[in-house]
């Protein structure tokens, strides 16, 4: 049986215009907008290398140590967006080691007149067998993150320390640096 939509009209009409009417509508507030803040983290790779035993092994008389140097421009604080935004930075650097000798390492940062602004002395045990892992974490909150945002360079400064075994063109075993830099930032509207 077919509905008379006729004689419903007017009823269906106004009940549509109340429900149109009467609804709820929550008022927009577009001065939040002046509130507005991005907080974005960044994350990047700083250094990284691997230093085989056998290379070092070709050094005549280990035995009394040896020092190898790699350093690397850090070109993202020379851009003012750096400048403005950075807020907190986290540098992390991860030391494994199957070599039978100990390191000991410096990680040195420099400012633009390649003067040195912070320096992180880092112990690495040597390998019995079982890869050594050494985690080092060096946080910058808003205090000291100056010594960042000055930063041009980084310069990882690897010494071999002394002692034994004397390592051979065929020794096995390798040193892995693997660093990464955390870069927390703060972007509003003012």
């Amino acid at each position: 049986m077919p509905i008379p939509t006729k004689k419903y009209r007017p009823y269906l009409l106004l009940l549509l215009c109340s429900m149109l009417w009467c609804s709820c509508v929550k008022d927009v507030d577009f001065s939040q907008a002046e509130d507005f803040r991005l907080e974005p983290v960044m994350e990047v790779s700083l250094v990284y290398f691997d230093l085989p035993a056998s290379l070092i092994g070709e050094i005549p008389d280990n035995t009394t140590g040896y020092t190898v140097k790699d350093s690397t421009k850090i070109e993202l604080f020379s851009e003012p967006f750096f400048d403005d935004n950075l807020q907190k930075a986290t540098f992390t650097f991860e030391f494994t080691n199957t070599i039978e000798r100990s390191f000991s390492a410096n990680i040195i940062l420099y400012n633009e007149a390649n003067v040195p602004i912070d320096s992180i002395p880092i112990s690495i045990e040597a390998s019995s067998g079982i890869p050594i892992k050494v985690t080092s974490i060096v946080t910058y909150n808003e205090a000291d993150i100056q010594t960042i945002k000055n930063m041009e360079s980084l310069e990882v400064v690897l010494s071999l320390d002394s002692g034994t075994p004397n390592l051979q063109p065929d020794s096995e075993g390798v040193l892995d640096l693997r660093s990464a830099g955390t870069f927390f930032m703060s972007i509003d509207d003012k």
